[in-house]
């Protein structure tokens, strides 16, 4: 009888070792399988903020490029606006020359 109760002891402690052994088994896999779902978690929270600075970055550019064409059309339509009212002046200084030179004014003294 004692080495029936003896053996059923053994019996239980082998059977709670092995509880205690699985035990550590599952809570080693379930934290793998946490921090791997983290870290697909992280690497697609870093996907999508790269996938946003990258929008931003584009809609910069492309706003700074519409400027420069905003600012290089303005530069060209005031350089043509500026070259017709230097050809009309100097048009007008030509004029001006050729009517002096065929007028006689007196030099008064």
């Amino acid at each position: 009888m004692r080495n029936k109760l003896i053996n059923k002891i053994f019996s239980v402690e082998e059977q709670a070792e092995n509880l205690v052994v699985k035990a550590q088994e599952q809570g080693r896999a379930l934290l793998f399988k946490a921090q791997q779902e983290g870290d697909e978690k992280l690497n697609e929270a870093i996907a999508k903020a790269r996938s946003e600075r990258e929008e931003i970055v584009r809609l910069a550019q492309q706003k700074s490029e519409d400027k420069i064409k905003q600012f290089e059309l303005s530069l060209e339509t005031k350089e043509s606006s500026d070259k017709k009212l230097k050809e009309c002046a100097e048009k007008i200084a030509d004029q001006m020359v050729d009517y002096l030179c065929t007028t006689h004014l007196k030099e008064g003294r």
